[in-house]
């Protein structure tokens, strides 16, 4: 039986793994309007974050006593998050197509550390927290991308404000984030960042100071962005060690 060129080129198309691509940045950097356009410009499934698009039900009581309310919101965070992973992994392992998510289960391990540095959360709590992520994530794969919003916290923190401007049900988002808080989350990411690449996982690093207002700019940046991912062939997870070790 002949095989044509183009058989062959439609065949390896889809033997190739599709993949998980996580998008993580400070509040403010511009993480859901990217995983949209990606998304939409890789055909992926989109898995946005759940406290923006059905609302964290904890979140205003946070707000209004962050002591009392932390633990509770980010177990909340957790199985949610979880969720979103365990539905990316199957769909991505069974050939479905790629999938892009906003922030997502690791980003999540970034604001938890900060509310206990902060004091929000008691140790014992912490503790809880970090036995059940160890938990859940041995039965997680890492993410086969990350795409790292290299925003300063300064242009972050201004893009929050003006965003509240825009959607008043934001407001109270502005009134509790501020500079000093944005530049520990981004040093929060930076290091998970540089846990998930010793372990085998593609971060690409972008910088997203810039607005790109025009539609033109914003397809150069988005296309770019989407060729990279499509080059990049992820390990075979059979042959590889994805798993966390707990």
């Amino acid at each position: 039986m002949e095989t044509s060129g183009r058989d062959l080129r439609d065949r390896t198309e889809l033997l190739k793994r599709k993949k998980v691509i996580l998008v993580v940045g400070v509040i403010g950097s511009g993480k859901s309007s990217l995983c949209r356009e990606l998304g939409k410009e890789l055909d992926a499934l989109i898995l946005m974050e759940q406290a923006q698009e059905h609302g964290n039900p904890f979140l205003d009581d946070f707000y209004l006593d962050m002591n009392r309310w932390a633990f509770t919101l980010q177990i909340h965070q957790l199985a949610t998050r979880y969720r979103q992973h365990d539905l990316a992994q199957s769909y991505a392992l069974t050939g479905l197509g790629d999938v892009v998510i906003d922030g997502g289960f690791w980003l999540d391990t970034c604001f938890a550390r900060l509310i206990r540095k902060n004091g929000l959360m008691e140790e014992r709590e912490y503790e809880t927290y970090e036995r059940l992520f160890r938990s859940m994530t041995s039965k997680v794969m890492y993410p086969n991308i990350v795409i790292r919003l290299n925003t300063t916290p300064q242009v972050a923190l201004d893009r929050v404000h003006r965003r509240a401007g825009e959607h008043p049900e934001r407001a109270s988002e502005a009134d509790k984030v501020d500079l000093g808080y944005l530049t520990m989350l981004d040093n929060e990411i930076s290091l998970l960042c540089h846990e998930l690449g010793t372990v085998g996982v593609e971060i690409l690093r972008c910088f997203w100071n810039e607005d790109r207002y025009t539609t033109e700019q914003r397809r150069q940046a988005i296309e770019g962005m989407a060729q990279m991912i499509r080059e990049f062939d992820p390990p075979d997870p059979f042959l590889s060690s994805w798993k966390r070790i707990v």
